[in-house]
């Protein structure tokens, strides 16, 4: 590591992508080049992202919340590999407008290994947090936790996505107040 560090980056080795399902990306954009602009909220068009799994790893769920107004969207992804989140936020975020689609900030996770194909289609910026420092996003990982309570992770997502824009129906849950505030997917 020193070794790496004295070499100013030149070059690294890939790291075992096993170890808590992190991504080796050399270099990566750091949250801390980030601008002001984003980390203050100040303009809409800086999102926050994340993937959540279903059973088993068998189905996912990406969520993206906008940092100014706190705009969510959800989208089921078709599986939990690098390929199918870039293709399933590469489909949900050129339904925006350019001016909406700014920077994206994410955590390290395996899901994000083509992140240079996705700054490239959509013409953004995307910045990683900071290892284990999961408030630097703190905005998506309250709306995962919102929508784990409707949804358990003990669900298959695909199951509760079935239908374009419809109320997720086989998440199901004791308190019929929950099971009518009607989670909405996109397909």
């Amino acid at each position: 590591m020193i070794d790496l560090i004295e070499r100013g980056l030149e070059s690294c080795d890939p790291i075992d992508d096993s170890v808590r399902g992190c991504i080796a990306v050399c270099p990566f954009p750091a949250i801390v080049h980030r601008p002001e602009e984003v980390a203050g909220r100040l303009l809409p068009g800086h999102w926050e992202g994340d993937f959540i799994k279903g059973a088993y790893n068998r189905s996912g769920v990406g969520t993206l919340v906008e940092r100014k107004t706190r705009f969510v969207v959800l989208r089921r992804m078709d599986g939990c590999t690098a390929a199918d989140a870039l293709e399933g936020f590469t489909r949900q975020m050129k339904k925006l407008p350019a001016f909406l689609r700014e920077s994206l900030t994410y955590d390290r996770g395996s899901e994000m290994a083509c992140h240079a194909a996705l700054a490239q289609r959509l013409n953004i910026d995307i910045w990683f947090a900071d290892p284990y420092a999961p408030w630097q996003r703190g905005s998506n990982e309250n709306t995962n936790g919102s929508y784990v309570s409707f949804c358990p992770k003990a669900q298959t997502y695909r199951r509760s996505a079935r239908h374009n824009s419809t109320t997720s129906r086989s998440c199901s849950t004791a308190d019929p107040a929950k099971r009518s505030a009607g989670i909405r997917l996109t397909r």
